[in-house]
């Protein structure tokens, strides 16, 4: 890896020779990391800090999670600081800065720390003949969104400088993707940055690659600087930056890193989507408490030859087995493989059900690479999950969104059954309906915003012929108390992720009310019955 970084170097500066690069940006340098020297200078970084002073761009901008931060201690973060300014000289070439939640992380110490090292959270400059504007998604109180003032200050810098034809939003988190402010930023943003013209607007925080062009306007999610990376390396999941120069015929747009150049498109976000459904469908169907026998038809969708690995061993769940455990071949571009296996899924009770075994995919390229590392769960039947359910628009609690100790009041207190019916119907009215995806999954995260640092009540109504007792299992980070019928039946102080509760079914319609806490980690829901 070694021979190729430095391999990645020399090309940079080939190109540098004869392409002159106009700007730089770079997402999640965390240029200040927390390691078991504490909180030292970032090697990734600085190997790309040396490219970028090769490159000699006129300007780098960096887009959020400059340091490591975190941190409750203001005298620690104060240090990080001094230690970024230190390491940032190292840099040759002018250099703008974003804040991140790294930076600021809903503190008002860490707020002025941030303005009194890195300058204003928001601002806008003219850099030779181009725009750039930088958001706040970090903004007190506005967490992974944008208050109305910055908005209000981005329409009235896109009006000033109209007649500048290169515009470009700089920010830390997209919050276009669906797991953000996507509601706001598709409804209020995009339109005014199609109304001015904008030409691309960058983000990071995922620790990724990602394009797609949305009405003309290129959203590249950029956030390889530096911190780990997620995701597989060929597609997106390295220590890479983006490198924009002004061509004749417009600008040129190049991903430059550790595993080479690469053009502006090279992983869409069209990519990613069409793979997430490809492994979906390939997953075979496990009955629990049955031995089955399936089929897994595995076609090579991408354009490479690779060789996969299936492996249904190490699933996650113990009282799962199957045959052949592993599988290993050989593919070209397009070619299917049929592979039958044999499966047992010996499901006695609820507690066995989860976790629900997964298919786990590996990837590599004829060099050896790694091309993707995924895992999927296997298909289960859905007569005994939940399949419908309503959540209550979600109240933010508090900024400190990574702290267990802000828990709202009326978390801490019993609901009268008076409140929960009034509530109930508050939830139809005001609420949202949502259904499951894939293994009758809700994905809270994905239909809520905000989804970090909230609490929400979910309502699921269950009709039953006669009066009975039916266990149940929760899978759900955060789940808090459980009410059926207006009376307190479950309340978990240990915050499991799989909670067994024995539902006293009525005949008739029954009223689930559960109240959930959004701190931090993925927000799914997923209920089964007995």
């Amino acid at each position: 890896m070694k021979i190729k970084r430095i391999l990645t170097v020399f090309l940079l500066f080939v190109f540098s020779a004869f392409l002159f690069a106009d700007f730089i940006v770079i997402g999640d340098v965390r240029l200040i990391i927390e390691d078991s020297l504490r909180r030292q200078p970032n090697p990734n970084f600085l190997e790309n800090i040396q490219e970028i002073n090769l490159l000699k761009p006129e300007a780098v901008f960096m887009i959020g999670d400059l340091v490591y931060g975190y941190d409750d201690r203001k005298e620690v973060l104060e240090e990080e600081w001094k230690k970024f300014q230190e390491a940032i000289h190292l840099l040759k070439v002018p250099y703008y800065l974003v804040p991140g939640n790294h930076e600021i992380f809903g503190e008002e110490f860490a707020l002025e720390l941030y303005k009194k090292y890195a300058g204003p959270t928001y601002w806008a400059q003219v850099v030779g003949n181009k725009l750039f504007i930088a958001l706040n998604t970090e903004e007190l109180g506005y967490e992974a969104s944008l208050s109305p003032e910055e908005i209000k200050f981005l329409e009235n810098t896109l009006e000033k400088y109209r007649d500048i034809k290169k515009k470009f939003i700089l920010m830390h988190r997209p919050l276009w993707w669906d797991y953000e402010d996507h509601n706001l930023w598709m409804k209020r943003i995009h339109p005014l940055l199609l109304k001015y013209g904008v030409e691309a607007v960058f983000a990071g925080h995922y620790h990724q690659y990602e394009y797609r062009e949305i009405n003309g306007i290129k959203y590249i999610v950029t956030g390889g600087g530096g911190a780990e990376a997620s995701g597989e390396e060929l597609n997106g999941g390295f220590n890479h930056f983006v490198y924009v120069k002004e061509g004749a015929d417009g600008d040129e747009y190049l991903v430059m890193g550790a595993r080479g150049i690469f053009p502006v498109d090279f992983y869409t976000h069209q990519e990613r989507e069409k793979v997430k459904n490809f492994l979906r469908k390939l997953s075979p169907v496990a009955l629990p408490g049955k031995d089955t026998e399936s089929v897994i038809s595995f076609k090579n969708i991408f354009n490479k030859t690779l060789k996969f690995e299936l492996d249904l061993q190490n699933t996650g769940n113990m009282y799962f087995t199957a045959a052949p455990e592993k599988v290993e071949f050989l593919l070209l571009p397009g070619e299917t493989l049929n592979i039958p296996v044999k499966l047992r899924y010996r499901v006695r009770d609820m507690e066995e059900l989860f976790p629900i075994p997964v298919l786990k995919i590996k990837a590599t390229d004829e060099k050896g690479d790694l091309f993707m590392w995924r895992g999927v769960e296997l298909r289960v039947p859905g007569d005994n999950f939940i399949q419908k359910l309503w959540i209550s628009k979600p109240v933010k609690f508090t900024y400190h969104y990574n702290r267990r100790d802000e828990v709202p009041e009326i978390y801490k207190k019993k609901l009268s059954k008076k409140f929960l019916k009034k509530l109930a119907r508050q939830i139809e009215l005001d609420g949202k309906e949502i259904q499951p995806e894939f293994n009758y999954k809700f994905d809270l995260e994905k239909e809520v915003f905000p989804n970090i640092g909230v609490y929400a009540f979910l309502k699921i109504d269950i009709n039953s012929d006669k009066e009975v007792e039916r266990e149940a299992i929760i899978e759900m980070r955060e789940l808090y108390r459980v009410y059926l019928n207006g009376e307190l039946i479950y309340d978990n102080e240990d915050k499991d992720r799989y909670s067994y509760i024995t539902l006293p079914l009525k005949k008739g319609k029954n009223t689930l009310i559960i109240l959930a806490v959004q701190i931090g980690g993925s927000w799914t829901f997923r209920m089964a019955l007995k």
